[in-house]
């Protein structure tokens, strides 16, 4: 994203909600000012004559600062640069920057091409003098060279200096593609190509597709030669950003045939003419099928209790990553199914699933396709409703996510909204008739084109919003919302919420009408019985946390303050304002989800310090009504091998040290396995006593035995900069009280905690290498703990105090004594 003409606020606001989605994004910043922006040469040179002054060129690559100097022989000017992999801009001027290009009128003769060489396609950016575009696949030596067209306007040519290229490799045959479009109008379209199966020369970038070779019956056609047909042949239909279909295509020759047929907005591949009349026939019709009924409310109860969420433990599950049940390399739905013993001994008692819906990008699934239908590559809706029942016969609630903001471009509704300004559909989403210029987004411009006019995308092309202003997609909201939890589900994590309405270049995000739509979709969740809900915020979580919005919201920056209390020794401001907070429970917390926003795998950031892992996983498990754990996270799985962004966190699961599979399919796993995978694995960290998974595994089931972890009032007892953290949370109505005491530093230490009850014996039944030192002379000694050796018990003063003495960054929980050892009565 530029930050030309950014204030600082606004930066902050787009860092903060950069949270979806993708991985291996890169974003170039380009920093040019205007009055170093050259004009275009308005004098008269002819074809191969020195450039009146002395040329430079200047770019993204120098700073825009030192400049490389041309060199003009045999009626060529040229430079050599040295360039790194990405997105480059560039202009060539004079040394005072008085006199410049303009952005090439077109390529110079193929004499200046070596063999095996290919030129790089040049685009112009917007603006009165745009500045030339390069996307560098290979890093090292590119030469520049420039001249004069025969009207004197300059062309550019750029080339690849790379050491030992290798000429193309024979040819085998063509692929034919077919292309046709509702207009046959193809004059803007191109075919983008990639990949093993053509000639290197043939590779395109996508800013400088082919063009179609000619229009017959209708249909665009190109011949493509190929240099293999058992591996993928590559392509993308596009003009300019648009691209219809709304996504990259690929098939084997050898497999699918050597003609293939592609219609407008459709991503399927046919081998003929007469098998695409049904997509074409569909064309500006696609919505037809989509399921837009209204839906009346069913309301059901599980066997989860209608309060089962205030004290959950959730667990955050990418279905793709966890279990794969059929041997395709891909989690699905009875893979999560056959992991729910596990889930259940460890202490889950919630799961929040990322999106199950069909999507359109077949990954991480918040491109939503079908926002009632099951992702295919996760299995049937009868899988689904199978998991609902069995999940609820083991205690486990299931939460989906919910993608309200945006859904998929290939998304029968926007694909007709975008057909024609006149469609039906076409205000369901926002559009522009020009391009309003507002900038870069999260990942791409915020305004994209499409037949229609612009579309607004925040994040992303792939991802046009939805006109949240629009009544009936609300309405169509609200349904959709009503037939998921008719089928069962617990509740919703609403996602990106922060930008449901636009209002203008300057106000498209945390706008106040936000919150009555999240208001209305919180009244409509809590009209069923037992339900939950929480929504995604970067930013103004409290104010969504609210009841006249949200209800509950994820606390972003709190995972971070108590990994900096953990990892100091010392309680940060940030932690304990958060525990001060009076709508704490309603601010859901985690260490780490899907998104590298949040932070890299825990087992990264905290270097593998399993110490750490365990004192700062006890401090937000036990002082958060409703935690949230990544999956994963219980055995310390590590960034996946070899991976970067988004990816390196969302691998599967590690349920063995196979290095192959790691246990999560019987075929080859779709992502890297986690590189850990043979030290931080299920099997091995069950059969250890003092492992990570035993730990989380502890805490969930004090958390699940004494319920005033989640429905207690929370007193704080220490302050910013305290070495320990100490807490106890008592519930009013039943005089129960939980009391933790965590040591934050690398010395023993003697602290005390204050409980509600005078002069009664507690337990100390925390998962620690310390049983706790009583240091008093009230210690109670009994048949009881000596026949349980997990109980130490101690019994408070007449003021409600206990002291112990603490080990190294450790927790010790206390309970009431009889409750520990199962008696029911709570008499002294």
């Amino acid at each position: 994203m530029k930050i030309n003409n950014f204030s600082l606020k606004r930066l902050t606001q787009l860092c903060l909600l950069f949270t979806l989605l993708w991985g291996g994004v890169s974003v170039t910043f380009a920093l040019v000012q205007d009055d170093r922006i050259p004009p275009e040469f308005t004098v008269n040179v002819d074809p191969g004559a020195e450039p009146p002054l002395k040329m430079f060129v200047r770019g993204g690559f120098n700073g825009w600062g030192i400049a490389s100097p041309l060199t003009f022989t045999d009626g060529i000017s040229s430079a050599v640069l040295d360039l790194d992999v990405g997105q480059v801009q560039f202009k060539v001027a004079d040394e005072n920057w008085s006199t410049g290009t303009n952005c090439g009128a077109g390529a110079l003769e193929d004499k200046f091409v070596s063999p095996g060489n290919k030129v790089l396609g040049i685009e112009c950016n917007n603006g009165n003098t745009p500045n030339m575009i390069l996307d560098i696949t290979e890093p090292g030596e590119h030469k520049v060279f420039f001249s004069y067209s025969d009207t004197g306007a300059s062309q550019i040519q750029v080339i690849p200096l790379l050491e030992d290229v290798e000429p193309d490799l024979p040819t085998i045959g063509t692929v034919t593609v077919h292309y046709k479009r509702a207009s046959e109008d193809y004059d803007p379209w191109g075919i983008h190509l990639e990949g093993e199966a053509i000639p290197a020369s043939w590779g395109t970038t996508i800013r400088l597709p082919h063009k179609f070779d000619k229009v017959e019956n209708g249909w665009a056609i190109k011949e493509v030669p190929i240099v293999a047909d058992d591996v993928e042949f590559t392509f993308t239909i596009l003009a300019g950003s648009n691209l219809s279909p709304g996504s990259q295509l690929n098939f084997v020759p050898s497999v699918f045939g050597t003609e293939v047929w592609v219609v407008q907005d459709d991503l399927a591949l046919y081998t003929n003419e007469s098998d695409t009349a049904a997509s074409l026939a569909m064309v500006g019709n696609r919505s037809a099928n989509v399921d837009l009924s209204a839906v009346v409310v069913k309301d059901s109860s599980s066997n989860l209790g209608k309060n089962w969420s205030q004290s959950a433990s959730f667990m955050e599950i990418f279905v793709r990553s966890y279990q794969d049940s059929d041997g395709d390399g891909i989690g699905d739905i009875q893979g999560l199914i056959s992991r729910l013993d596990y889930l259940q001994k460890m202490g889950i008692t919630g799961l929040w699933l990322m999106p199950v819906t069909k999507s359109g990008d077949r990954d991480h699934g918040y491109a939503v396709e079908d926002f009632r239908t099951i992702e295919p590559d996760y299995g049937t809706m009868a899988d689904f409703e199978e998991l609902l029942k069995e999940a609820h016969s083991r205690g486990i609630g299931i939460v989906i996510d919910y993608v309200i903001n945006h859904a998929s471009n290939t998304n029968p509704l926007f694909l007709d909204a975008s057909f024609s300004t006149n469609h039906d559909l076409h205000d369901w989403f926002v559009f522009s008739e020009t391009d309003p210029k507002w900038g870069e987004s999260f990942f791409d411009l915020f305004w994209q084109p499409s037949d229609a006019g612009f579309y607004y995308a925040v994040f992303g092309g792939q991802m046009p919003d939805f006109n949240m202003k629009n009544p009936e997609v609300v309405e169509y909201h609200m349904d959709s919302m009503r037939f998921w939890l008719n089928k069962g589900v617990d509740g919703f994590r609403f996602d990106a919420v922060s930008g449901l309405i636009e209002n203008g270049k300057d106000a498209w995000l945390d706008q106040p009408e936000n919150h009555l739509i999240m208001k209305r979709a919180q009244d409509l969740v809590n009209s069923y019985t037992g339900r939950y809900v929480v929504c995604e915020t970067p930013i103004s979580q409290e104010a969504f946390a609210a009841k006249d919005s949200c209800g509950r919201a994820f606390a972003f920056e709190v995972g971070r303050a108590y990994l900096g209390s953990a990892t100091t020794g010392a309680m940060a401001e940030e932690l304990v304002r958060h525990l001060q907070n009076p709508i704490r429970d309603q601010l859901a917390v985690f260490l780490s989800n899907h998104d590298t926003f949040s932070g890299d795998r825990l087992f990264n950031r905290l270097a593998g310090d399993e110490e750490a892992y365990k004192l700062v996983s006890s401090m937000y498990l036990l002082t958060t009504s409703t935690p949230f754990t990544y999956y994963g996270e219980e055995i310390g799985v590590a960034n996946a091998q070899d991976l970067f962004g988004d990816p390196a966190i969302r691998q599967p699961m590690s349920w063995n040290d196979d290095p192959v599979t790691a246990g999560f399919t019987t075929g080859t796993p779709y992502r890297n396995l986690s590189s850990n995978v043979s030290t931080h694995n299920v099997a091995f960290q069950q059969q250890q006593a003092d492992s990570l998974l035993e730990h989380y595994q502890s805490i969930y089931s004090l958390r699940k035995k004494y319920p005033e972890f989640g429905i207690g009032e929370l007193e704080l007892q220490s302050a910013a900069g305290d070495s320990h953290l100490i807490f106890a949370r008592n519930d009013s109505k039943t005089d129960k009280t939980v009391a933790v005491m965590t040591n934050l530093s690398h010395e023993v230490q003697v602290l005390t905690v204050k409980v509600p009850q005078a002069n009664k014996a507690f337990a100390i039944v925390s998962p620690s290498r310390s049983v706790g030192k009583p240091m008093a002379d009230d210690q109670v000694k009994s048949k009881e703990m000596n026949n349980n050796s997990l109980h130490s018990m101690v019994k408070s003063d007449a003021n409600g105090n206990i002291k112990l003495e603490v080990a190294a960054r450790s927790t010790l929980v206390l309970t009431s004594y009889k409750r520990a050892i199962g008696v029911d009565s709570e008499q002294n």
